[in-house]
């Protein structure tokens, strides 16, 4: 029997990160780490021990509450081991981050990579990419694969590290004040009558019956360039 601790590393604790995706993996019984850049934020939340996500659904009078309290967080920039060797032993990952961040970002999964070989870790790495950006995924495995030195390190990310891209249909948006004065660090969304998410696909395009090229469209959007949406 597998009793391997639930946890997945939360790469990113923006809006997506913290109201999204640690949502939903909190109530699936995960344990949190939410690796982010700035370090203030990362002892902020520490020092919180809690935060509270507001679910507000169409129609309702008033938000329904929910506290995230089972985390962890540590700053990429100024914590790199701690996100090292939380990325070193979990079997899932979200990767929720600007574009300017991805360099940064793949390379730390590189290095992680690099330690899982190094220690003899055999368990799988899943990275689920929450990003709205066309190619991403492409993007990140180039930077990864920069860090990687042997053979074994490659064979271990081709055989072992998935890396798949997702859409949040979620909409989340900056709290209002009443909120923002119970909690510091809170989060503050929507919640659809259902959660979904799917791999971008090639659709119709409001500049023509089909947009041949994709990455060239008003919005930089894979699917349907934004007509979808």
């Amino acid at each position: 029997m597998d009793t391997q601790k639930k946890e997945i590393a939360l790469i990113g604790a923006g809006k997506i990160g913290k109201g999204y995706t640690a949502d939903l993996f909190s109530e699936a019984g995960y344990h949190l780490i939410f690796l982010c850049h700035s370090l203030k934020q990362a002892e902020a939340m520490r020092a919180q021990g809690s935060y509270t996500i507001f679910k507000y659904r169409n129609g309702q009078e008033a938000p329904e509450e929910y506290q995230i309290s089972d985390f962890e967080a540590y700053s990429t920039a100024a914590e790199y081991e701690q996100c090292l060797a939380a990325l070193a032993r979990v079997r899932y990952a979200t990767v929720h981050v600007y574009p300017g961040a991805f360099q940064a970002i793949g390379h730390m999964v590189g290095d992680a990579i690099r330690r899982r070989v190094a220690e003899g870790n055999a368990d799988t790495l899943d990275l689920m990419l929450c990003l709205n950006y066309i190619d991403a995924d492409r993007i990140l495995k180039r930077y990864i694969e920069e860090r990687l030195e042997t053979e074994e390190e490659r064979r271990y990310f081709a055989e072992k590290v998935g890396v798949g891209m997702a859409l949040t249909f979620r909409w989340g948006a900056e709290p209002p004040g009443c909120c923002r004065r119970i909690r510091f660090a809170l989060a503050w969304r929507n919640r659809p009558t259902s959660r979904s998410t799917r791999r971008p696909s090639v659709g119709r395009c409001r500049r023509g019956p089909r947009c041949a090229r994709l990455a060239r469209c008003a919005n930089g959007w894979r699917i349907s360039c934004g007509a979808a949406m």
